[in-house]
């Protein structure tokens, strides 16, 4: 069992409030789902959506979307993710949750490269990047895998390598063992080819290096 689940075991084992108990539950689905354990990842989202029905609170129906896009994604690269996420996004930003606000926006900026649109990718990027808290490791970390992964789907190794540091930074203090262990889900595959660089600068960890991005492409192919 990895490190993060370990600790959200326990997190959850002790929590008072129900709704705070589903939060954990539901970042434990997300991570069974970017383990590649979607069959207990499916049950969990069960419960975790009759919770939803009875609690009526938009977090915990941020969390659900967010999950069920989560399983879509990294099972088979579903394009439906997307708008999952984007549901996600939308009901996380209505609810003022800061954290999963910029986790969907990271996760989105993912499905977004995967569907070849350079805007929303860096729409997204850099929305995730700048309202991420500082503790906010597992958004920071998605999010600056896009930014490695767009340079390098462009060609500039240089400036990526710094990103993937940042992003194996902020993974491994989350505990989170999946960034690289499923290239469906823990990376940008296929998605855009770009002839002409601009995230100005690299490496820095917030949304400096998503600035300015001069957008000529040609999409290519998705891979796995």
């Amino acid at each position: 069992m990895s490190r993060l689940l370990e600790r959200l075991d326990a997190q959850i084992a002790q929590a008072e409030e129900v709704f705070e108990r589903e939060c954990l539950k539901s970042r434990r689905a997300a991570v069974l789902a970017r383990h590649g354990q979607f069959s207990e990842a499916r049950f969990a989202l069960q419960g975790l959506r009759s919770q939803s029905q009875r609690l009526r609170n938009p977090v915990l129906s941020a969390w659900v979307a967010f999950v069920d896009g989560l399983i879509e994604h990294c099972e088979s690269l579903s394009p439906s993710a997307r708008a999952k996420f984007q549901r996600a996004y939308d009901l996380a930003s209505t609810a003022g949750d800061a954290e999963l606000h910029s986790l969907c926006a990271a996760w989105l900026a993912i499905a977004d490269f995967n569907a070849n649109d350079i805007d929303a990718t860096v729409a997204h990027a850099k929305e995730a990047l700048r309202s991420a808290p500082a503790t906010a490791h597992a958004a920071r970390a998605r999010a600056a895998l896009v930014v490695a992964s767009a340079w390098r789907v462009a060609g500039d190794d240089e400036r990526a390598i710094p990103w993937y540091k940042v992003a194996r930074q902020h993974a491994a203090t989350e505990g989170d063992v999946s960034l690289r262990a499923r290239s469906g889900c823990s990376e940008p595959v296929g998605g855009i080819k770009s002839v002409a660089a601009g995230w100005s600068e690299t490496g820095r960890g917030d949304d400096t290096g998503v600035m300015t991005l001069e957008r000529r492409y040609e999409p290519v192919p998705t891979t796995r």
